[in-house]
C-alpha cells in the first residue's frame, strides 16, 4: 500500500474529530483486512503534529503498554492497535472501560485499529466506516469526486476518473466495501495526469483517440474500452485460452494479447484486431474420415492446435508413392503452399478447387515421414503426416493419444504416444504387450 493512500486515511480521520470533537468515553473502531495494514495506518497516525505518548500498566499481566493519543480540545483520543506483539485482548477490553469513566480516563475517548473479531472490545464502539463517517463509501465517493473536479487533471484523465468511480459504485452496488476499494483512485490523486502504465489500474487500454473525442462520444469509446479490457482480463484470469480470444479478436489478436504484457496493448491496436476478425473470412479443414486406413487427429483443442493436423497412412501395398485429399471450407491458392526444402524432394502439393492434393514419394519400410503448411488468409494449416507399412489394426490402442513428430527433416521424425499409463497395447487384438 502507497504513502499516499495512508497519507489520506490519516487526514480523513484527523479532519473529521477536528470538525468533531470526541466527548469523554466515546468509542470508535476502523477495521482493516491484514494486520500490516493496521501497523501501517497506526505508524502513520503517530506521525501527526498532535500525537503524545500514552502508557498504561497492566498490573495483572506486569506489562506497561506503550501507544499514543491525538489532543482535539479537551479530550484525547487513545489509539489501540490490535496486532501481534500488541497488548492482550483482555487488557485492550480493560482500557475500552476505563476511558471516560476512571480518574486519569475522564477525559480520553478510544479509537481501535484492527483486522479479526473483537465483539468482546469494540461493544458500544461506532465504525468510521458506516453511512456519515469520515470512511464510509458514500463520504470517500464525494471527496474524491471533489478533488478530481480541483485537480490539474486533463479533461480526459478527469473523465476517465470518474468513469472508473462510477464503475466501482455499480460494482458495490450499494453494498459494504473496504475503503480499499478505491486505493487506486486515492493514490492518483497525488499526480495530475494518467501515465500509460497507470491506464491499466483503471480497466482500461491507453487510447490517445480520446483526446480527439468529446461528450457522449467519448463516454461510448471509454464503455467499449473497458467491456474488452474486463473480457481480455477474465479470459487471463482461467488461463489465457486461445480459443477464448480468438473468437472475439481473431489468430493475430489472440497471439498478441495472450502474452503477459496484454494491458500495454493501445486500445485502435484492440479496434483493429477486432475488425480484422469481422472482415476476415474464415477457411475451414475437413478432416478425413471417410477412408478407414487413413487417421487424421488434432494436435489440441484450441482453433490453433485444430489446425495442426496428424495424420497417418497405413498401407500393406508395395506401391512407393501414395495420393491424398485434403478438403476444405473455400477455394485453395497455390501461393499458401510452404514445403521446405528437406522435405521437398519427398512430396508435392497442389491446389485443385477447394482442395490440396498431396503425394506422397518414397515411402519405404516401416515408416516415411512428411510435413508441410497451408498459410491460407483465413487460417494457417500444419500438416504431419506418417505413411506406415503395417495394418491399422496393430496400432488401434494409440489412435487418441498419437502425435505425429514430423522433425526438421524426415530422418529425425517419429510417432509420439501421450499417455499417463505404464503400458502401452500394440495389436491389440493380439496377445502381447510391450512396455515403455
Amino acid at each position: 500500500m502507497s504513502n499516499m493512500f495512508y497519507d489520506y486515511l490519516t487526514d480523513r480521520i484527523t479532519d473529521f474529530f477536528r470538525k468533531n470533537p470526541p466527548k469523554p468515553g466515546e468509542k470508535f473502531y476502523i477495521q482493516l483486512e491484514t494486520e500490516e495494514q493496521v501497523k501501517t495506518l497506526y505508524n502513520e497516525l503517530k506521525e501527526n503534529i498532535i500525537s503524545i505518548p500514552f502508557f498504561y500498566r497492566d498490573d495483572e499481566r506486569g506489562q506497561v503498554y506503550e501507544s499514543y493519543q491525538l489532543g482535539f480540545g479537551a479530550v484525547k483520543l487513545i489509539i489501540a492497535a490490535a496486532m501481534e506483539g500488541g497488548p492482550h485482548p483482555d487488557f485492550l477490553a480493560t482500557l475500552r472501560n476505563l476511558v471516560g469513566v476512571e480518574e486519569n480516563y475522564r477525559d480520553k475517548a478510544i479509537l481501535f485499529l484492527h483486522c479479526s473479531s473483537l465483539d468482546s472490545i469494540l461493544g458500544g464502539a461506532g465504525s468510521l466506516c458506516k453511512e456519515g463517517m469520515p470512511l464510509s463509501n458514500e463520504t470517500i465517493e464525494r471527496d474524491i469526486q471533489d478533488k478530481i473536479k480541483n485537480n490539474e487533471f486533463s479533461d480526459v484523465d478527469k473523465e476517465i476518473l470518474n468513469f472508473y468511480l462510477e464503475n466501482k459504485r455499480k460494482e458495490l452496488d450499494g453494498n459494504p466495501a473496504s475503503i480499499f476499494e478505491y486505493e487506486d483512485l486515492i493514490d492518483i490523486l497525488g499526480d495530475s495526469h494518467i501515465s500509460e502504465e497507470e491506464y491499466s489500474r483503471f480497466e482500461i487500454f491507453p487510447d490517445d483517440q480520446l483526446e480527439h473525442d468529446s461528450g457522449k462520444k467519448r463516454k461510448i469509446r471509454l464503455e467499449a474500452n473497458h467491456e474488452n479490457f474486463v473480457r481480455i482480463s477474465e479470459i487471463h484470469s482461467y488461463g489465457a485460452d486461445d480459443t477464448a480470444l480468438e473468437k472475439y479478436y481473431g489468430e493475430e489478436g489472440a497471439k498478441r494479447l495472450k502474452r503477459e504484457d496484454w494491458r500495454r496493448v493501445a486500445y485502435p491496436e484492440i479496434e483493429k484486431f477486432i475488425a480484422a476478425r469481422k472482415h476476415k473470412s474464415v477457411i475451414e479443414y475437413f478432416p478425413i474420415a471417410s477412408d478407414r486406413n487413413i487417421w487424421d487427429r488434432e494436435e489440441g483443442q484450441t482453433k490453433a492446435k485444430m489446425r495442426i493436423r496428424n495424420i497417418i497412412v497405413f498401407t500393406e501395398t508395395s506401391e512407393d508413392s501414395i495420393s491424398l485429399a485434403l478438403n476444405f471450407s473455400d477455394f485453395t491458392k497455390s501461393a499458401d503452399i510452404s514445403i521446405t526444402k528437406a522435405y521437398e524432394k519427398y512430396m508435392s502439393c497442389d491446389n485443385r478447387g477447394k482442395k490440396l492434393h498431396v503425394t506422397l514419394n518414397n515411402v519405404s519400410e516401416p515408416a516415411s515421414f512428411y510435413r508441410f503448411r497451408y498459410n491460407a488468409e483465413g487460417g494457417k494449416f500444419e500438416f504431419k503426416i506418417a505413411v506406415l507399412r503395417c495394418r491399422r489394426s496393430l496400432l488401434e490402442g494409440i489412435k487418441t493419444q498419437y502425435i505425429v513428430n514430423a522433425g526438421t527433416k524426415p530422418g529425425d521424425s517419429s510417432i509420439l504416444v501421450n499417455t499417463e499409463e505404464e503400458e502401452i497395447t500394440f495389436n491389440p487384438s493380439g496377445t502381447r504387450k510391450e512396455k515403455r
